[in-house]
């Protein structure tokens, strides 16, 4: 979310309508969560107690999923 603008992320959808200054843009965030599981035991141990409770769902398996996709694809709605 970086170079993400903020505004158009909120008017999409993409973000909440929250409070302009409590998005906070914290570049790649994904390396940093990668590095502290890697030197803090207790910072792993908390990322695979959040990996236990994630549950797989398969989205063709949903009623009507395609067409809720699709019907969203241009953003009309936004605009």
């Amino acid at each position: 979310m970086n170079f993400t603008n903020t505004e158009h992320a909120i008017r999409i959808g993409l973000l909440p309508d929250v409070e302009r200054g409590k998005v906070k843009r914290v570049g790649n965030a994904a390396i940093e969560g990668a590095r502290q599981a890697l030197i803090s035991k207790m910072k792993r141990e908390d990322a695979e107690a959040v990996a236990k409770r994630i549950e797989h769902i398969k989205l063709e398996e949903e009623d009507n999923f395609m067409e809720l996709f699709v019907s969203e694809l241009y953003f009309q709605k936004y605009l």
